[in-house]
């Protein structure tokens, strides 16, 4: 057994800690997003899966992928809207429909 006096130890890093932790991509096409995103050389971590909580719906979809560089993203499909607290003095930002 070894033993190290002296050393200060820091507690280990937290997820808020490494700074940008993910970024979300909406799109209105899960399917044709994820192909996109692994022929640019993204590597998708799961299928698309259906989401849970606030952004539960029957058709809403998310998954996570890996960039080239490394940073994850995710792909978010929310048709069927979000739950969103009616107590919130702001409203919750979505990018508009395009034709």
């Amino acid at each position: 057994m070894f033993e190290v006096e002296g050393i200060d130890q820091a507690s280990p890093a937290g997820i808020a800690d490494q700074g940008l932790q993910h970024l979300a991509i909406y799109t209105d096409d899960m399917a044709a997003a994820c192909l996109r995103f692994t022929e640019a050389g993204g590597v998708l971590l799961s299928d698309a899966h259906p989401l849970a909580n606030a952004e539960d719906g029957p058709n809403n979809r998310g998954v996570y992928g890996r960039a080239p560089w490394g940073m994850l993203i995710e792909l978010i499909h929310t048709p069927d809207g979000v739950k969103y607290p009616a107590d919130c003095v702001l409203p919750r930002w979505k990018p508009a429909l395009t034709n």
